[in-house]
């Protein structure tokens, strides 16, 4: 599903300060453009939401204070994205991050599974690893508030009753999920809402493929 449509992606580093365009639905032509993804890119088209992207967000970098955590919630909110996720920056052994902070005497422990983009494993800089913490929790509280759920709902009215239903068994249904888990109900509750969320996207697609803009690119290639 997600390897043919293509994805636009766009690294991000700071995301309050990136303008309103980049996450505004792209021209036709680009949209069209089947880009892969890239490793570091953070910002991706949603593809249960073709108009819409889903924020990848890591936290803890060497600029991040103990304000970044607001700032970038107010940014996810204000710019309404429909699905938005969080890790702490996790030096892996052998990376030249883990290199780095160790010679920078930063790196807290060897526990390796806390090694999990959960916890704070190192020493940031501008705020004490129970702050970091503290900042990543706060942001998945925020982000998946109702208030804020519904805030960010899609302005296509036909996609609400999907996007409310995926974002509540994301992040505030976690008992619901054992209880789905142990009696082997997972696929009879998420395939319908990505069978529907697929659905919407093909249509989306056959539209898109229509367009002169589409028709213009694939002469374009056939020529080549």
């Amino acid at each position: 599903m997600c390897a043919d449509p293509g994805y636009m992606n766009h690294p991000i580093s700071q995301a309050h300060r990136i303008p309103r365009k980049l996450v505004e639905p792209p021209p036709l032509p680009i949209f069209a453009a089947r880009a892969r993804p890239s490793r570091g890119e953070i910002l991706l088209v949603n593809p249960f939401y073709p108009k819409d992207p889903n924020g990848s967000f890591v936290l803890g970098f060497d600029h991040d204070t103990v304000e970044s955590f607001a700032q970038l919630v107010d940014w996810i909110e204000e710019t309404r994205l429909e699905c938005a996720t969080f890790q702490i920056l996790t030096p892996y052994p052998g990376t030249p991050l883990f290199a780095r902070l160790e010679s920078e005497g930063r790196i807290l422990h060897r526990d390796w599974d806390r090694y999990d983009t959960a916890h704070a494993v190192f020493l940031p800089r501008n705020m004490t690893p129970e702050e970091l913490e503290e900042g990543y929790s706060e942001c998945y509280r925020r982000v998946f508030s109702h208030a804020s759920i519904w805030h960010r709902r899609p302005h296509d009215h036909a996609a609400i009753p999907g996007y409310m239903a995926m974002s509540y068994l994301y992040k505030r249904c976690n008992w619901l999920w054992s209880f789905l888990i142990r009696h082997q109900l997972v696929a009879v509750a998420w395939r319908p809402l990505v069978r529907a969320a697929r659905r919407r996207h093909l249509r989306f697609r056959r539209k898109l493929g229509c367009s002169p803009a589409c028709q213009s690119i694939r002469l374009a290639e056939e020529s080549q």
